[in-house]
C-alpha cells in the first residue's frame, strides 16, 4: 500500500512540477505576439507618415497643408484603434526613434510648406458667388 501511494503522489507532483514550465513558455509567446503586433504598428505608422509627408511636399496652399494634416491626424488615430490597447509601449527603442524622427520630419515639412506660401488661406473655400438680385415687383 505504501508504495501506490508513492507512486501516487509523485504521479501528481510530475505535472504540478510542468505547469510553471508550460507558463513560462506562454508568457513569452504572448510577450513575442504583442511584440509582433507593436512591429505592424510601427511598420504601417512609418508608411503612412511618410506618405504624409510626401503628400505636404507636393502641397500647393495652405488650404491643402491644412487638409493633410486632418487627415494624417484622422489616418493615425484611426490606424491606433486597429490595435490592442498600449501596443505602442511594445516598440523598442530603435522603432520608437524611428517614429519620433518621422513625426518631427513630417511637422518641420509642414511648417516649412506653411512658410514658404506668400499668402496663406483659410481652411475652407471662402469665395461667395454673388448673384444678381431679380428686380422687386414692386418696383415697376
Amino acid at each position: 500500500m505504501i508504495k501506490s501511494t508513492n507512486i501516487h503522489s509523485s504521479s501528481i507532483l510530475i505535472p504540478i512540477a510542468i505547469i510553471p514550465i508550460f507558463s513560462i513558455g506562454c508568457t513569452n509567446k504572448t510577450e513575442n505576439n504583442r511584440h509582433d503586433f507593436a512591429r505592424q504598428l510601427f511598420e504601417r505608422s512609418a508608411v503612412l507618415t511618410k506618405m504624409y509627408i510626401d503628400s505636404l511636399s507636393n502641397a500647393s496652399d495652405s488650404t491643402e497643408i491644412q487638409r493633410i494634416a486632418l487627415n494624417f491626424n484622422n489616418r493615425i488615430t484611426s490606424l491606433n484603434y486597429e490595435f490592442p490597447p498600449d501596443t505602442d509601449l511594445e516598440l523598442n527603442e530603435e522603432e520608437n526613434d524611428s517614429l519620433i524622427k518621422l513625426n518631427k520630419m513630417f511637422t518641420k515639412m509642414m511648417h516649412v510648406k506653411d512658410s514658404i506660401i506668400s499668402h496663406p488661406t483659410v481652411a475652407n473655400d471662402s469665395v461667395i458667388i454673388n448673384q444678381p438680385e431679380a428686380p422687386n415687383e414692386k418696383d415697376h
